[in-house]
């Protein structure tokens, strides 16, 4: 049995879409990766801490980071048993998880294609992963 899945991704959600015998699965995955941290009262790059400057930037990336390992993270659990896996979207997420999916050993063989595409609706997503599948058997 053939588990065929096409993603659709950028830095806000992740439609995650299983084709498997005639059978259709879509998964919806959110991301908890923060756009723009305000803090109340900000104004300066830097926050005074009694006689020291501290600049949040770092925190910030930092956490931004993490909040990106564990969106790609949740999207590889549910990869599992798939045979094929086709990854697409706008932004630069995409490359990411296709690095990480190289990194890991089950994954190295199964990444087919990683494509540029614009956002689309859901039905346009699906429309897309099937045709890109029904374009390679």
């Amino acid at each position: 049995m053939k588990n065929k899945i096409g993603i659709w991704l950028d830095g806000k959600k992740a439609l995650i879409l299983s084709i498997s015998n005639k059978e259709e699965k879509l998964i919806k995955v959110r991301s908890d990766i923060e756009s723009k941290v305000r803090f109340y009262g900000e104004t300066k790059k830097v926050t005074r801490m009694g006689n020291m400057f501290i600049d949040p930037e770092k925190t910030k990336e930092q956490r931004k980071l993490h909040q990106m390992k564990n969106y790609i993270k949740e999207i590889i659990g549910n990869l599992k048993g798939a045979s094929a896996i086709y990854i697409t979207g706008p932004a630069q997420t995409k490359l990411l998880l296709s690095q990480e999916l190289s990194a890991k050993k089950y994954f190295t063989d199964k990444v087919i294609a990683v494509e540029n595409s614009d956002s689309m609706t859901e039905r346009q997503i699906c429309a897309k992963i099937r045709n890109f599948f029904a374009a390679i058997t």
